[in-house]
């Protein structure tokens, strides 16, 4: 968080000492009453006392207290999305780390041509995920495939670095989707006569005729010619917990 007191040509002073670990950053050039620069009055983060009072505050607050046990503060979170989003996800102040959760699309089930054993069920999404270390600030761009539409679900970032993509399934059995850019990555299940695939971790299983695909990521279900409609492929998600 911004307290709004900058350093000239380097920026507000919470950016200054949110990354000390067991070193002090580099003086500010502000000094408490007793001369010592602001950058060496502030312990790392995740100390449990803050060191006396600099005197210098921010509304009320004095800055001492405003850097002490950022970490420790923090509440865990979590943001779903099963759309796609005008604007990337934030990273929230005194975020460390953030576990990145994709699926892809499921495939669309198909109705037989002719009278007799139903059609093949759509194939499920891929999925994949992994644990980046995080800081607030920081921005994740994203993108969630529709159902039964060729595309894939994705996660990008410069810093932290991540390039994360989960592949919709195909229609009426055709091949299912594949994760990639995760430390797991998972294909979800081909669809079979009547059945959807299933998506890794969320999308399930169909065994009703012509039934949509579980949400996220599943395979609609086939359907017969003489009756109905075949189901739709479920939505892909995106999922960013931070801890």
């Amino acid at each position: 968080m911004a307290t709004g007191y900058s350093v000239s040509g380097r920026g507000d002073l919470d950016a200054l000492f949110k990354i000390r670990s067991s070193t002090a950053a580099a003086n500010t050039g502000f000094k408490s009453n007793g001369g010592v620069d602001l950058a060496q009055r502030f312990e790392p983060r995740g100390a449990t006392t803050a060191i006396a009072n600099t005197n210098y505050k921010s509304g009320a607050t004095d800055l001492a207290q405003i850097f002490m046990d950022i970490a420790a503060a923090f509440s865990p979170v979590t943001f779903t999305h099963d759309v796609s989003a005008g604007s990337p996800q934030i990273v929230p102040a005194g975020a460390a780390t953030c576990v990145i959760e994709i699926w892809g699309g499921g495939g669309n089930g198909v109705k037989n041509l002719s009278a007799g054993p139903p059609g093949l069920g759509g194939s499920g999404g891929g999925y994949s995920t992994r644990t980046v270390s995080v800081s607030g600030g920081q921005t994740f761009t994203f993108a969630v495939a529709a159902g039964g539409v060729a595309g894939s679900t994705t996660v990008s970032s410069s810093s932290p670095s991540v390039s994360m993509a989960a592949s919709t399934g195909g229609n009426a059995g055709a091949a299912a989707g594949t994760g990639s850019g995760g430390t797991t990555n998972t294909t979800g299940v081909v669809g079979i006569q009547p059945t959807g695939g299933s998506s890794p971790n969320g999308g399930g299983l169909q065994t009703t005729l012509g039934a949509n695909g579980n949400h996220p990521g599943g395979g609609g279900a086939g359907q017969s010619s003489t009756g109905g409609t075949a189901g739709a492929g479920a939505g892909g998600r995106v999922r960013f917990a931070f801890t």
